[in-house]
């Protein structure tokens, strides 16, 4: 299916699955930024966002994918992103899915994290909370939230009151760009 560009709050999205990760991350009062451009050490590549957590920088790819699985070698961005420099900087990677629940599991995208000098690994990524505040970590390795630093292994999992919660903020969101003129 071919994207379907939509303005929002004055951006133009390239599709509207980027503009729905746009205000549901606003909705969480993240910190992001629309398609960050001074990323020297990237090539070829421009990211969809920028979160801006409280210790770390994390790039954000969309991609309409519905399974983990879907994110390989055989998709067309896949290695034009991960051969874009991008594991030789001090980002880490988020490739947002186009839902919640990747494959049946509770995790919502594919985060890649550096383990060490030579290790830039990939995890599902999660939802959690600290002191009332939306999150993600990976499953697995360090499971420090990107966006609030808080840490331990506190995931949300389909069903949880508070990860229903951000399931209805999500379908908000999707409304309102349905009924977006």
């Amino acid at each position: 299916m071919k994207p379907i560009p939509i303005k929002i709050n004055g951006i133009q999205f390239r599709s509207k699955l980027e503009a729905r990760w746009y205000l549901f991350m606003k909705k969480l009062q993240w910190r992001i930024e629309y398609e960050p451009q001074e990323l020297p050490e990237i090539n070829g590549w421009i990211p969809d966002f920028m979160i801006i957590g409280k210790d770390r920088k994390i790039l954000v790819d969309v991609k309409p994918i519905y399974l983990m699985e879907e994110w390989n070698p055989h998709h067309v961005d896949y290695n034009k992103i991960l051969n874009s420099g991008i594991k030789n900087t001090k980002y880490e990677l988020l490739i947002a899915g186009a839902s919640f629940g990747l494959g049946g599991s509770s995790a919502f995208g594919i985060l890649y994290e550096h383990l060490d000098k030579e290790n830039f690994s990939d995890s599902p990524a999660v939802f959690t909370e600290y002191e009332e505040d939306f999150g993600f970590l990976p499953s697995l390795f360090n499971w420090s939230c990107r966006i609030t630093n808080g840490s331990g292994k506190i995931y949300l999992y389909e069903g949880d009151r508070r990860y229903q919660e951000l399931e209805l903020i999500w379908n908000e969101c999707g409304s309102q760009l349905q009924w977006n003129k």
